[in-house]
């Protein structure tokens, strides 16, 4: 709206609650942790890390805003995703070692990330993992489309930064939108491929 920004505190960002009332950021120290910061009036609320000593990198709220997803690194370098209870409950493993399960439903049910073998699904309650069809290794997802049919993917191993809509039923890849600065010279990458692809979409 164009007013002055407000700084909330110290961390590296990773997340805004639906309601616009808490931003979900990591710190270094004493471990690597987590902690919500109010954007209004209140305190600090850090998490519990479950004496994992994780390494934290992408993170996002569900849609009720009662849980996080995040992936992390734990200390012998492996890739994990965990599901959180906020603010008082501990990290709960989902999916398979070396997964990054980053985008959730729009009816917080089920889950979505980048494994080996390309795009899987994944339920919150419960086991067992849906690969779909046409998600491919180097893709990595964005966003679930609103309406639950369709995840925003981007195609890394395109010269421009090109996403797509991953067609979860029919595994069809429609693309959407490809993004590139008029002039390539010099340019390395579109986003750090560790912490997110660089950019969001808007619901």
């Amino acid at each position: 709206n164009g007013s002055d920004a407000v700084m909330l505190g110290e961390g590296r960002a990773l997340a805004l609650s639906p309601d616009g009332k808490w931003a979900l950021v990591t710190r270094p120290s004493p471990e690597t942790h987590l902690v919500l910061l109010p954007t209004r009036a209140g305190e600090p609320r850090r998490l519990a890390g479950g004496g994992l000593g994780l390494l934290y990198h992408r993170a996002t709220f569900f849609p009720d805003g009662g849980r996080i997803l995040f992936d992390a690194d734990n200390k012998e370098g492996n890739q994990l995703t965990f599901v959180q209870d906020v603010p008082d409950g501990a990290p709960k493993p989902i999916g398979e070692v070396g997964a990054r399960v980053v985008v959730v439903s729009p009816d917080g049910k089920s889950v979505a990330g980048k494994t080996a073998e390309g795009i899987a699904v994944y339920p919150v309650e419960g086991e067992g993992a849906h690969r779909i069809a046409g998600g491919r290794p180097t893709d990595i997802p964005i966003q679930w489309s609103s309406d639950g049919t369709t995840i925003y993917i981007e195609a890394t191993d395109e010269p421009n930064l090109t996403l797509y809509r991953l067609d979860l039923a029919t595994g069809r890849r429609h693309r959407w939108m490809e993004l590139a600065p008029r002039d390539r010279t010099g340019l390395v990458r579109y986003g750090p491929r560790i912490r997110g692809p660089g950019l969001s979409i808007t619901p």
